[in-house]
């Protein structure tokens, strides 16, 4: 862009801004190009990661069974109750 700014001629200015301008993009994609393979390679090693002790979610889902059940078990029969039958007689004083 400086030597834009400091050509003779319109032409040579409009020359060193099409050079300057395409430096730039070409930087700029080869940054996102960069970008895209180490997000790649990235995920390529989380899914190589080897898993170490047992997975959580088959033990959460069994404890959650063995509870459901022992939960089943201590409930109470259901107690079918009556309403009280007040009859109020009234006092001979």
């Amino acid at each position: 862009m400086k030597q834009a700014d400091a050509a003779q001629s319109n032409d040579e200015a409009n020359t060193s801004t099409i050079a300057a301008v395409a430096l730039k993009v070409n930087h700029s994609s080869k940054l996102d190009l960069r970008i895209v393979q180490l997000d790649r390679t990235n995920k390529s090693l989380l899914q190589d990661m080897e898993e170490i002790g047992p997975n959580l979610k088959e033990i959460r889902l069994q404890a959650q069974q063995e509870l459901d059940s022992l939960w089943r078990r201590s409930l109470a029969p259901p107690r079918h109750h009556e309403m009280p039958d007040f009859r109020f007689q009234r006092r001979a004083d």
